[in-house]
C-alpha cells in the first residue's frame, strides 16, 4: 500500500487541485486518507483504480454518443 500526495495525483491525473477536490466534494473521486493536524495522501491504488474506471466509462460515453449522432443523421438526412 502506497500512499501519494496531491503533486503525484495531480500529475498522475492530470487535474487541477481544484477539479480534485470539486470531485472529492460531489463523491466522483477517491477522498484523501488523513494523516496528521495538516498532512492528506491518497492510496496509490485507489487512483489508478479511479483513472482506470474514469478512461472506461469516457470511452463508452464517447462510443454512446457517436452511434446516437449515427443514428440521429440517418433518420434525419434526406436525399437530393
Amino acid at each position: 500500500m502506497k500512499l501519494i500526495k496531491l503533486s503525484q495525483v495531480m500529475a498522475k491525473t492530470t487535474l487541477s487541485k481544484s477539479t480534485i477536490y470539486r470531485l472529492i466534494k460531489t463523491s466522483d473521486f477517491p477522498p484523501p486518507k488523513k494523516l496528521s493536524l495538516r498532512a492528506v495522501a491518497w492510496l496509490e491504488t485507489e487512483i489508478d483504480e479511479w483513472i482506470i474506471n474514469r478512461g472506461c466509462a469516457c470511452n463508452s460515453s464517447s462510443n454512446h454518443s457517436i452511434s446516437t449522432l449515427q443514428a440521429y443523421l440517418l433518420n434525419n438526412t434526406t436525399t437530393q
